[in-house]
């Protein structure tokens, strides 16, 4: 009966033409609407992905120019010349931006996995011990305990060496008698020269005086006594080997190559070792 009520309620010319007006403007606007969303995506797809998208999408170390095993140094100057050659253009200095943290991340990555190969491939502590190991002398190549107390002469200590030994070896040829007194003072200027070998010379015309001498230490004298002697038999042991080898010539008396064999022991001891520190 409502049904047939509202159905025979009559409608108004005036007011059917309000309905048709609004329902065609209402379609209008949808239809504005519609257009309008298509034309945007038309344009959204003419543009492509906006820079902060496309940035994730792009190799980091092409985007950079650097290769794939480029230091961090190099990253960061590649980093630092792209962001002063687009100085003032934002977007372009995002991307950049975004690229290099992108390879951090990587590096990081790789690092907690164990992945990560290093472009260095050698570390400058390894390039040093290598050098050294190159440059090493005849002295460098001794065990420890030899090391420390071998020392190459200076050309000054060497000449200053050679003239007092030698001395003691031409007399002891000169004159045969007196082949056990060479080697006694032979003995003790080796001594000598051993235990200062190391003190600063001794310059009478200088402003300051003479350099304060350093204490006596026992133990330094008996190790500069004891490698003389060790050296002194070695000789004399090499002397006696000649003797038993070679004939010697009637105008050579066996005293004076015994002489002069021990004197070399003694030479080479105070001119190759040192017992005492450098002075300070």
């Amino acid at each position: 009966a409502g049904g047939a009520r509202r159905a025979s309620v009559p409608v108004q010319p005036a007011a059917a033409a309000g309905y048709a007006r609004r329902g065609g403007e209402l379609g209008a606007g949808f239809s504005a609407r519609r257009s309008t969303r298509a034309r945007a995506t038309v344009v959204c797809l003419a543009k492509g992905p906006s820079p902060a998208s496309s940035a994730f999408n792009e190799n980091p170390y092409r985007s950079l120019g650097v290769s794939e095993d480029a230091t961090y140094e190099e990253v960061e100057r590649a980093f630092e010349s792209l962001k002063e050659k687009y100085a003032g253009q934002v977007k372009k200095i995002i991307f950049f931006e975004i690229q290099k943290e992108k390879i951090y991340e990587q590096r990081l990555q790789q690092r907690l996995k164990g992945t990560l190969k290093t472009a260095v491939k050698e570390s400058p502590y390894d390039r040093r011990r290598r050098e050294a190991l190159a440059n090493r002398t005849f002295v460098d190549r001794l065990p420890p305990f030899i090391r420390n107390v071998v020392k190459v002469p200076s050309k000054a200590y060497l000449q200053r060496t050679a003239i007092i030994m030698g001395i003691c070896i031409i007399l002891s040829f000169a004159v045969p008698q007196f082949a056990p007194s060479a080697i006694a003072m032979g003995f003790m200027a080796s001594t000598y020269l051993l235990y200062t070998r190391g003190e600063p010379e001794r310059n009478p015309n200088s402003e300051y005086g003479p350099p304060a001498s350093r204490p006596v230490d026992k133990k330094v004298v008996f190790k500069t006594i004891g490698i003389n002697i060790l050296m002194t038999a070695v000789f004399l042991a090499l002397g006696q080997l000649i003797l038993l080898a070679v004939p010697l010539p009637p105008v050579i008396q066996p005293d004076s190559v015994v002489a002069a064999l021990a004197l070399l022991g003694m030479f080479f001891a105070c001119l190759f070792f040192q017992t005492n520190e450098e002075y300070t």
